[in-house]
């Protein structure tokens, strides 16, 4: 359950905040309108997302497309560098001069689940804070809010709304 917010989406959240390594500040949400019945209105999707730190974060999440095209692209733009991930597979990197990297398609599973077994047999950390974890639930369901009422969603406001306890 939960949809394409909740269960695909979180993971680009995720990444967002690995990237930034700030809190989200606020969320907007909106999607396509369609009376089309093999689409629901959450299937196409943009979501921005602020940081405390000041950055900004834009999902487009959208089921209307052609296969032919790349299923998912990331693009950081960041003092005068922009880096473009196709698929996961290729990387190019603008800045002072192009550069193209291709490699086999890598989401990161096998390293996740590495980084997850060490923490467990050495005893550390877990790989990503549990208020991280916790934090990333809360956005995406803060992205339905955002959703049903057009509005802005702080997340601050919205986790004491919904008596999320502070686990940082």
């Amino acid at each position: 359950g939960g949809g394409r917010i909740i269960g695909e989406m979180c993971h680009f959240v995720d990444t967002f905040r690995f990237l930034t390594g700030a809190p989200v500040e606020t969320i907007y949400a909106a999607s396509i309108r369609t009376e089309e019945i093999t689409q629901t209105n959450q299937d196409s999707i943009v979501i921005t997302l602020t940081y405390t730190d000041g950055s900004l974060g834009t999902i487009l999440y959208h089921s209307l497309g052609n296969s032919s095209y790349p299923k998912e692209q990331l693009e950081i733009a960041a003092e005068g560098t922009i880096l473009s991930i196709e698929d996961y597979k290729r990387l190019e990197i603008y800045g002072k001069k192009k550069e193209k990297v291709k490699k086999r398609q890598d989401k990161g599973f096998d390293a996740e689940i590495n980084a997850f077994i060490k923490a467990i047999l050495a005893g550390g950390p877990p790989p990503i804070p549990f208020f991280e974890l916790v934090e990333t639930t809360a956005v995406t369901f803060a992205i339905h809010k955002a959703l049903a009422t057009g509005k802005v969603i702080s997340l601050a406001e919205f986790i004491a709304d919904q008596n999320i306890p502070d686990v940082s």
